[in-house]
């Protein structure tokens, strides 16, 4: 698999490029006298359109004498970060570095292409089986993996690898790169480093194609909703706040639940708009219940951020905005941090602010994730919210109830309240009241349900 370079009286197979060669008169040969600069110290490697160009000649043709066509993209993870470390020189002299090592480890005969930014691609005519494919990514992986000299300096880089073959492939030769890129995406949300196309892959990724279309359209069009859920002091079962909880109300699915599209709308963007919508929105709420019923004028809303989110520069002035709007003071609202990701070290001053306005910060899922001891010097915080796992397993668990306790000792110590999450039964209400956990919320006191049914089932306060 891993010849050296072909003797000069080896003709390449037809189609194909012999080690570090380009193609005369192909698109790259037409680019601006900058790209043919970078493409020069790419070692001359062939573009995305060579490549295309040379899988539809295949297409209709298996592999030599029968085997298989293989594609692999490999893509150089965040290499931007390279960039703006180091500059644009040395970023372009670890890439002509990469394509040096892709080259010795290639097959004989095989085509490699720039993709362009920091991806690149190997097509081959005649993988002995996928599981050859496979071991070539492998090999590449090690290979890649090795650090990178550059003078003083040693770069280690994370490569990803998609993999496809025509003995897996939903069409042809032509569609090989189209499905060894959508590996490439499906390793990356994995985290594996390889994944072998399989048609369910180009079914997940047509989905997700249309769960991001539906997503924009969403918001646009308004389909977004929140459900809300009562949050009550445990000495007299009274509320005192509700949690705004998104949903979305699907025009073919019905009403979707968070963890079934929140995911992709961080991924596509869509965060900071979809935060702010609900920001937004339950404003809006407290407002026409307090004007429809004056005994709500102490009742807080609650809303959930992306931990980026809440420490962006912008948010103090949009919820100072939202607030007046509304007529709402800065007490009547809480932000809670959900995100499994940690808070920005770096920008404490939009959370300072919101705290200043006198916005109460929430840290939701206590004691999972980053949601935990880092957040508490990083972030002043008004409450913890104890995880439901940690209050669902407390009575059966006695290592679950000690950390409970410590929870209640910590928050405290830190002059900060706790707020039980989960609660679904009786006996756990009344271990949670002596512990002297004062706030609460969960099943046992109201499921999430539309703004117009929440006090119908659930009384006001008083």
């Amino acid at each position: 698999m891993h010849c050296s370079n072909p003797t000069p009286t080896q003709g390449p197979t037809p189609g194909l490029s012999p080690r570090s060669s380009s193609l005369p008169g192909s698109s790259h040969h037409r680019k601006g006298c900058e790209d043919l600069a970078i493409l020069e110290r790419l070692s001359g490697l062939p573009d995305r359109g060579d490549l295309l160009n040379l899988l539809r000649r295949h297409q209709g043709s298996g592999g030599r004498a029968g085997l298989f066509l293989g594609v692999l993209v490999i893509d150089l993870q965040r290499f931007r970060s390279v960039n703006d470390a180091l500059g644009q020189t040395l970023g372009d002299e670890v890439l002509a570095e990469v394509s040096r090592r892709i080259d010795r480890r290639r097959p004989e005969r095989s085509f490699v292409a720039w993709l362009g930014s920091a991806r690149f691609a190997i097509f081959y005519d005649a993988f002995l089986s996928p599981g050859e494919a496979t071991q070539l990514a492998e090999d590449l992986l090690q290979c890649l993996g090795e650090p990178h000299y550059f003078g003083s300096r040693q770069l280690v880089l994370s490569t990803v690898i998609g993999v496809a073959t025509t003995a897996e492939a939903t069409s042809g030769p032509a569609q090989l790169l189209r499905d060894g890129e959508t590996a490439l995406f499906a390793a990356k949300r994995s985290g594996c480093p390889i994944s072998r196309f399989t048609p369910s892959l180009r079914f997940e990724a047509v989905a997700r194609f249309q769960m991001e279309n539906d997503l924009r359209r969403a918001l646009v069009q308004n389909q977004f909703v929140l459900y809300f859920q009562p949050i009550v002091q445990i000495e007299g079962e009274k509320i005192t706040g509700v949690e705004a909880l998104l949903r979305w109300d699907h025009p073919r699915r019905g009403i979707l639940q968070p963890r079934e599209f929140l995911p992709l709308v961080r991924e596509i963007g869509l965060g900071w708009d979809v935060d702010f919508w609900v920001l937004r929105q339950a404003c809006r709420q407290l407002a026409i219940w307090r004007r429809e019923n004056p005994s709500l004028s102490s009742l807080t809303i609650s809303v959930n951020f992306l931990a980026d989110n809440l420490s962006d520069p912008r948010l103090p002035g949009l919820v100072g905005r939202s607030l007046a709007e509304n007529g709402l003071c800065a007490a009547d609202l809480k932000l809670e941090c959900t995100e499994n990701v940690p808070m920005d070290p770096n920008r404490p001053a939009a959370v300072a602010a919101l705290q200043r306005m006198g916005v109460g910060i929430h840290i939701d899922d206590f004691g999972t994730g980053f949601s935990c001891l880092s957040h508490l010097y990083r972030v002043p915080t008004e409450a913890l919210k104890v995880d439901r796992s940690f209050v669902e397993g407390m009575l059966y668990q006695p290592a679950l109830l000690r950390l409970v306790e410590m929870v209640f000792d910590m928050a405290s110590d830190l002059g900060a309240g706790v707020i039980a999450e989960g609660v679904e039964s009786a006996e756990q209400l009344t271990l949670l009241r002596e512990l002297g956990c004062r706030f609460a919320q969960g099943f046992l006191f109201g499921r999430p349900m539309p703004p117009e049914c929440l006090f119908q089932h659930i009384p006001a306060p008083c």
